[in-house]
C-alpha cells in the first residue's frame, strides 16, 4: 500500500499558476473598486448642481463632535520619609534580635555579646545597627492646640528625651517649658 511518489516540479508548476491567477484576480478587483469611486465622484458633482439650483432640500451636513481634551493628571505630593532613630542591635546566628542598645551605648552592646557568648556556648552574636522611626515627636503642639495640656506635656517631655541623646535639645526644651506653663 505504498503511496504514490509527488513530482515537485508539477506541484510547483500548479501553485505558480494558482498564484499568477490571484494576482490577476487582485489587479481586477482594484479597477473594479477605482471605478466605483469614480461613478461615485460624478454622482457627488450632480448632487451639487442640484443643491445649487435650490429645488431639493440640502441634506444636513455633519459636524464633527470635538475632541475631549485629556484629564490632566495631577501628580500626588510624595510623603516625607519618617524620621529615623540609629540603634545598636544585638543579633544571633540566625538574625534574631536578641537586645536592642541606644546609639550611645555601643560599649554596652558590645558587653551583652560577651555575655552571651559566655553564657552559651554554642551559637555566634554580633552587633550591628538598627534603623528605626522615630516616636511621633510633633504630636505636642497638636495636643497643645486642643487644649490637652497633660498629653502636650508627656509628648514635649518623650520628644526632650530623645534630643536629649544629640548635641542641639534645644527647640523642645523651650516647648516643654512653655507648656508647662500654660498647664500651671
Amino acid at each position: 500500500m505504498a503511496g504514490r511518489i509527488l513530482n515537485r516540479r508539477e506541484l510547483r508548476r500548479q501553485s505558480d499558476a494558482a498564484e499568477s491567477a490571484s494576482a490577476e484576480g487582485a489587479e481586477d478587483e482594484a479597477e473594479a473598486v477605482e471605478e466605483d469611486e469614480e461613478e461615485a465622484e460624478e454622482g457627488e458633482e450632480a448632487a451639487e448642481g442640484s443643491e445649487e439650483e435650490g429645488d431639493e432640500e440640502a441634506p444636513a451636513k455633519k459636524v464633527k463632535a470635538k475632541a475631549k481634551p485629556k484629564a490632566v493628571r495631577k501628580t500626588r505630593k510624595p510623603k516625607a520619609a519618617p524620621r529615623m532613630r540609629a540603634r545598636w542591635g544585638v543579633f544571633d546566628s540566625s538574625m534574631k534580635q536578641v537586645a536592642v542598645f541606644d546609639y550611645k551605648d555601643r560599649a554596652a552592646a558590645e558587653a551583652k555579646v560577651a555575655e552571651l557568648q559566655a553564657t552559651r556556648k554554642t551559637g555566634t552574636f554580633f552587633v550591628q545597627m538598627v534603623k528605626e522611626p522615630m516616636a511621633e515627636d510633633a504630636a505636642s503642639a497638636p495636643a497643645a492646640e486642643d487644649g490637652d495640656w497633660g498629653r502636650a506635656a508627656g509628648q514635649a517631655c518623650r520628644a526632650c528625651s530623645i534630643e536629649s541623646e544629640y548635641e542641639d535639645p534645644r527647640p523642645w526644651t523651650r516647648l516643654k517649658r512653655v507648656i508647662e506653663k500654660a498647664a500651671a
